[in-house]
């Protein structure tokens, strides 16, 4: 899911609601396929829902474990992988994991990858 109206390539009429972790109902307002900045290079994303009232860009774990990437977890950070290539970090920030850089220290507007499955979004690197 994603906030950012910018991010979408195109978007296709979508209605409906979402269920977030603390509960609350958010409207959808689309889907589409959008290009992101990931460790230095653009990364498609299909299918996301274009979320307007969601705080964060989110990311499913479930959704990527189902299109073959591996999501190893640290204390540190999580490492997004498919057939042994590492396809992108997300370090940890509380009960967060925020993509970027591992050196990274100002996280506010990264995309997150929550454990729960509250996204919809998968990764096509």
């Amino acid at each position: 899911m994603s906030y950012v109206r910018e991010y979408f390539k195109g978007i296709l009429l979508d209605t409906g609601f979402v269920t977030v972790a603390n509960g609350t109902r958010l409207k959808i307002g689309g889907k589409g396929e959008i290009e992101v900045p990931i460790n230095g290079r653009l990364t498609t994303i299909p299918d996301v829902l274009y979320v307007p009232d969601i705080s964060y860009n989110l990311l499913s774990i479930a959704r990527l474990a189902d299109r073959g990437i591996e999501c190893l977890f640290t204390q540190e950070g999580v490492t997004l992988r498919r057939d042994k290539k590492t396809l992108a970090y997300a370090k940890r920030y509380r009960n967060t994991y925020v993509l970027g850089p591992k050196d990274e220290e100002n996280p506010t507007t990264r995309s997150v990858v929550e454990e729960s499955n509250i996204g919809d979004e998968t990764l096509r690197l």
